[in-house]
This record gives C-alpha cells, sequence and structure tokens, in this order.
C-alpha cells in the first residue's frame, strides 16, 4: 500500500499548520469568480471593448509570470 505524502511542516502551530493544507480545488473555487467579477467591473468602469480587456488580462498574465519568476 502507497504510503501519503507528508509535506513538511511549515509552523511549530498544529493549528497553523493545519490552515496551510487545503483540496487543489479550493484555489480555483475561492478565486476564479472573485478575479472574474474585478475584471468584469474594470472593464464597465473603463468602458473597454472585449478585445482591450482580453488583451489586458493576457498582459497581465504574461507580466505576472515573468514578476514572479524575476522575485
Amino acid at each position: 500500500m502507497k504510503t501519503p505524502h507528508k509535506s513538511i511542516p511549515l509552523f511549530k502551530n498544529p493549528v497553523l499548520e493545519a490552515l496551510t493544507h487545503v483540496h487543489p480545488s479550493i484555489p480555483f473555487i475561492l478565486w476564479i469568480p472573485i478575479v472574474a467579477y474585478l475584471i468584469w467591473d474594470s472593464v464597465q468602469a473603463q468602458g473597454m471593448v472585449a478585445r482591450d480587456a482580453l488583451g489586458a488580462v493576457l498582459g497581465g498574465i504574461f507580466l505576472w509570470t515573468f514578476i514572479e519568476y524575476g522575485v
């Protein structure tokens, strides 16, 4: 029988350590609706067309990738 993967503890406090473990789907379930709303709200406030909004989102993802890698 395969043993479950045990991660390295980040905290000595068991409560804080328990808060560091979430199911992989939780960030998507939580953040996709928030990000979608914020993009929609920004597009409405700026009066952008869909092409410009898509370009801004893709540019932001591209820029974030390089900033995250650089940091």
